[in-house]
């Protein structure tokens, strides 16, 4: 008899056991259907002691507070979070399973016990922070990679690379399509980003507009990477611009554009820079020689036009009663616009010695192993590097 029971025992316990590790994947999977958002609020002064809920649809998921955060779990798809106290804020996020979302909350208007609730949308970088201020246990809680993107991410076979625009005033009114060989990837406009999934290999990506311009790219599966895509200013229409950023220059600005698109990016990543630091300073230090050439030309061509101007003017004196016409000393009008044209002529051979065209035969010249001119060695600085 006892000897039976110790059987039933063992055999029971080993059922425990292996029914527990049965369900540690389903259990997973069951983690990695849902999606998580997590709603965080400082301890600002508007509103403070001002408290409200926080619904999904018509259900309740919490109430939010001063220095509080509050995470909800929730099925995929489109939500629509509501808050209400004088008037009422709303938030629509497209939520995929196993990903994180982050919503920061807040009060705007009125004193410390009245306002009108506001919803953002933050990057994963940005809420972490605000959240560890507020509770760091929590932010320690929050996954470094989503767990479908960490899945995806191991056995992607392909490469990933954002195209990203901003809101530059130079050249706004003009877009160009960004090609690969005689494919068009996606057009470039101001405030856009375009995600372009290609298989591994080296590509040349080019755009034209009054001019062509290109980079080169060699993919690796399951890197991404990031273009700045921008206009140089040009005689008539502009030349289209390509520098490949690090991501975390690259996220700040993406977020900017497309906050949404931002969360669905990787926290955490093997990406990769193809040039090396020496390339990137020189692409950096061209961009800025140029534009302090563009700058310069167009100030002092506009001051030497209006010192010119300046000089055509004479001054009615009255002598003996009749009105004669003189003719100012317009010595330092003349000394000041010839100072301007020499300004003037001095930034547009900055910007021609520094164009786009001459950077490429630089760089191709850098890979083959020639070494840099010295006098190009000498304008690097620190900040190029960056």
């Amino acid at each position: 008899m006892n000897s039976t029971f110790k059987l039933t025992s063992a055999v029971s316990k080993s059922l425990w056991i292996f029914l527990f590790f049965v369900s540690i994947p389903f259990h997973l999977k069951a983690q990695d259907s849902l999606a998580t958002v997590y709603f965080y609020r400082h301890g600002k002064f508007t509103g403070s002691i001002q408290s409200y809920d926080i619904k999904n649809g018509d259900a309740v998921i919490g109430r939010i507070k001063s220095n509080s955060v509050l995470t909800y779990r929730t099925k995929p798809g489109a939500r629509f979070f509501t808050a209400t106290t004088e008037s009422e804020s709303s938030i629509r996020l497209n939520v995929e399973a196993g990903r994180t979302y982050f919503v920061e909350c807040g009060m705007e208007g009125g004193g410390v016990e009245t306002g009108r609730p506001t919803f953002r949308q933050t990057s994963k970088s940005e809420a972490k922070k605000e959240i560890a201020k507020i509770d760091i246990a929590v932010a320690n809680a929050i996954p470094k990679v989503d767990a479908i993107l960490a899945q995806s991410q191991a056995r992607d076979s392909l490469a990933t690379i954002y195209f990203y625009r901003g809101g530059q005033v130079a050249g706004f009114a003009i877009n160009y399509d960004v090609k690969q060989e005689n494919k068009i990837i996606g057009r470039m406009g101001m405030n856009t980003v375009v995600k372009y999934r290609a298989k591994p290999g080296t590509y040349i990506f080019k755009a034209t507009t009054e001019g062509e311009s290109s980079i080169h790219i060699t993919l690796i599966a399951g890197k991404i990477y990031f273009v700045e895509c921008g206009l140089a200013v040009g005689a008539l229409a502009g030349r289209p611009t390509f520098r490949q950023t690090y991501s975390e220059d690259a996220r700040k600005k993406i977020n900017s554009i497309d906050p949404y698109l931002a969360q669905t990016m990787p926290e955490e990543f093997a990406e990769v820079i193809q040039q090396s630091d020496t390339t990137r300073a020189l692409q950096n230090l061209f961009q800025r020689k140029r534009k302090g050439g563009t700058t310069r030309a167009v100030v002092f061509g506009a001051l030497g036009v209006i010192s010119l101007i300046s000089t055509t003017k004479s001054q009615t004196v009255n002598a003996g009663g009749q009105n004669i016409d003189v003719t100012p000393d317009n010595t330092g009008a003349y000394l000041f616009a010839g100072f301007s044209t020499v300004m003037c002529i001095t930034g547009i051979v900055q910007t021609s010695n520094y164009s786009s065209e001459k950077l490429e035969i630089l760089l191709a010249d850098y890979r083959k192993g020639i070494p840099l001119p010295q006098k190009i060695k000498n304008k690097l600085k620190k900040k190029d590097f960056k």
